[in-house]
């Protein structure tokens, strides 16, 4: 079928007429040439098997008596039929043998037949017979005709059916040609006025109707549509001027616009980075209050301790017991414990301190240093806290930064516990390390986060707390994953939350 995919219509279906006719006549032609093939074979068979019966009828009594004489006569007379070359006649167990050939016959036959079954080879038939006298088979009769003349005769009518075909089929080829012109003629002024259309843009040009056929109804229907066309592009032309009226207005209007659009568009950055300013100005005071309350937590006891060594003092001279000795040991006292009051100060000065670049550092020590800070928030607010631990597991990043990251986890895990008054609240964090990463996890029995807010917690300004900024969790996201190409998850677990974070162990591409 690709094969016409490019042709005209017109050798289209001249090809198909000529293809089809041709097939049909073919078909019909082969038909008849088998129909007399087999027709003249079995004439052959049944004109060889009557010689045969007439023949073995005649040399029955001579091979019945063994008279040879007789059978050499009688295989004589084939003389006289043209088509009989070849005769074999023989007596039953070992008699007479007789044969007859025709006068430059030197073509005896390769393989002879069974009784009464025939052999064709080339262009001869052998017919076997038995010899039949009262009953009694006495010998058998091989016969042998050439079928050269009835081969002959046959190729003749071959001929006459194939000449018969060829003028068959050349006359239905005219025929077609004559015809084909009312399917055609229809077709190609459709083409024609169909090319004036496209190519030359003129929608005045009409098909003639020819006729109430199919083609007729087509090329009406393509007037109608050329009608319609036409008036739409007159139409289209008006709204085109209209339009391009309207453009002009817009555009004017849009420039306008746009002249003050920048000016907008910068007074709205300008808004949003002072809001950024003061989310994160009020990020740093929450967590200057959160690192002050947390000193305050260490310094309680301490406070409590030098209250306590004051009172001691007083009530010691009160009593006449203040002497130099207990003098200079209270003295003492007091300043080592201002001096540990001093060092929490130290100790919270250096951990809140941005690293500058990265290094290796002690998983193990980050999360003791988050851990001290928030020892004494953890006392006052009876949270037990247990760790799992395998030794001397590093990391490389930012330690102040990972430290801070750890801090707020177990700040939230915290705040959640207090929220909802547990009186057995727990925070367990395990420290592992596994292919290329160290491991921190850390959970709590707070109840877990609601399945709905779950996925937002990392999204900046997303906050559930009362006075919460939204961004604790965001920045803890972008330094574990943005500057130290970890990562970190939230998952609820059975009675609370875990947060699980990786960082790399040593130094990748990313960093």
């Amino acid at each position: 079928m690709n094969l016409f995919e490019n042709l005209p219509i017109k050798r289209k279906l001249m090809l198909i007429g000529l293809i089809t006719n041709g097939v049909a006549v073919v078909i019909l032609s082969l038909a008849l040439g088998v129909g007399e093939w087999a027709s003249y074979r079995s004439r052959a068979i049944t004109t060889l098997a009557v010689h045969a019966g007439v023949i073995a009828d005649n040399a029955a009594p001579a091979l019945m008596f063994s008279d040879e004489k007789t059978a050499h006569e009688v295989l004589a007379r084939l003389g006289t039929e043209t088509t009989i070359v070849y005769a074999l006649l023989q007596g039953k167990n070992g008699g007479i043998t007789t044969k007859f050939q025709a006068h430059g016959q030197r073509r005896p036959p390769p393989a002879l037949p069974a009784a009464n079954e025939y052999l064709f080879f080339a262009d001869q038939l052998i017919y076997a017979k038995n010899v039949v006298h009262s009953g009694e088979t006495v010998g058998i009769l091989y016969l042998q005709s050439d079928l050269s003349s009835i081969y002959w005769e046959l190729l003749k009518k071959l001929s006459l059916i194939a000449a018969a075909m060829t003028v068959s089929l050349a006359f239905a080829l005219y025929l077609f040609v004559r015809f084909q012109k009312a399917i055609t003629a229809p077709i190609q002024n459709l083409v024609t006025t169909m090319t004036l259309v496209t190519q030359k843009n003129d929608y005045s040009t009409r098909a003639p109707v020819q006729g109430g056929d199919e083609f007729g109804v087509l090329a009406q229907g393509f007037n109608t549509m050329l009608d319609a066309i036409e008036e739409r592009g007159a139409t289209l032309a008006d709204y085109q001027a209209g339009l391009e009226e309207a453009v002009r207005q817009r555009t004017e209007e849009l420039k306008q616009l746009n002249e003050s659009l920048e000016r907008r568009v910068q007074e709205e950055v300008a808004k949003n980075r002072e809001k950024d300013h003061l989310l994160i100005q009020q990020s740093r005071l929450a967590a200057i209050g959160e690192m002050i309350g947390n000193i305050a937590h260490q310094w309680r006891q301490p406070i409590n301790a030098l209250t306590l060594l004051l009172a001691n003092i007083k009530d010691a001279y009160e009593f006449n017991e203040l002497d130099k000795d207990y003098l200079d040991k209270s003295v003492n006292t007091g300043q080592t414990i201002i001096q540990r009051m001093s060092t929490t100060i130290d100790d919270f000065r250096n951990f809140f301190r941005p690293n500058k670049e990265k290094v290796r550092f002690s998983v193990n020590e980050a999360v003791a240093d988050a851990l001290n800070i928030l020892e004494a928030a953890f006392k006052n607010g009876n949270i037990a806290v247990s760790m799992k631990e395998v030794e001397d597991v590093m990391a490389y990043g930012f330690r102040n930064e990972f430290s801070q990251v750890l801090l707020n986890l177990l700040t939230n895990a915290k705040e959640a516990i207090q929220q909802k008054r547990l009186v057995d609240g727990s925070i367990r964090i395990a420290i592992s390390g596994k292919t290329g990463q160290a491991v921190v996890v850390i959970e709590d029995n707070a109840g877990g986060i609601l399945p709905d807010i779950l996925p937002r917690i990392f999204d900046p300004y997303f906050t559930t707390k009362e006075k919460g900024t939204g961004i604790g969790l965001y920045m803890s996201k972008m330094i574990i994953e943005h500057s130290m190409n970890g990562s970190i998850e939230a998952f609820n677990i059975e009675g609370g939350t875990q947060f699980v974070v990786a960082v790399p162990v040593e130094e990748t591409s990313g960093n």
